[in-house]
């Protein structure tokens, strides 16, 4: 520190307070962001068991498969997601019940599979394949609750169930069914 920066007082240097030097410092401020791509496994049905899921589970898969199948089945799932949520959006005809959940719940069923699959493996408190188990809720959770979030398909719902009340009030009779 050079000595014009300090003080003398009655024979004493003092430093001088740490706003006057705060003053004299430039402040530099830099900001960016980061862009995570995300992993592709290169699961086939051919190497990881938990892929082929038209078949019985295979309880021989080791922990690993469990995590790189789910999140490649997670992926599969997003992507049908995303385009069936453009098809809502892009659609002109009005929307049924079977144009909009219909693609939903067969979008769902590989990756509910995996999770089932691995949620049986895991069913202890402890071990790699419950700890497996987690990193595929994890995966998968953020995937699911994506569906919920978009604009189109919650107006495509609302289309359906306005058609649904009015196809139920046409019914000349909707008190309960005899039995």
């Amino acid at each position: 520190m050079s000595a014009s920066m300090m003080i003398a007082r009655h024979g004493r240097r003092f430093l001088p307070s740490v706003t006057q030097i705060q003053s004299r410092c430039i402040n530099y401020t830099m900001s960016g962001f980061h862009l995570l791509l995300p992993d592709v496994s290169d699961d086939t049905p051919e190497t990881n068991p938990l892929l082929r899921y038209h078949d019985m589970p295979d309880f021989n898969i080791p922990p690993d498969k469990v995590i790189t199948g789910t999140a490649k089945l997670s992926q599969d799932y997003e992507v049908e997601l995303l385009q069936h949520l453009k098809i809502c959006k892009d659609s002109t005809e009005p929307p049924t019940f079977e144009s909009v959940i219909d693609p939903l719940e067969n979008a769902r069923v590989p990756l509910y599979y995996s999770l089932y699959t691995g949620r049986q493996l895991g069913s202890g408190k402890a071990g790699r394949y419950f700890d497996a188990y987690k990193k595929t809720i994890d995966i998968a959770g953020q995937v699911e609750s994506e569906r919920w979030y978009g604009n189109s398909l919650y107006k495509a719902l609302l289309s359906v169930r306005k058609q649904w009340k009015s196809d139920r009030s046409s019914v000349p009779f909707s008190g309960p069914l005899p039995l």
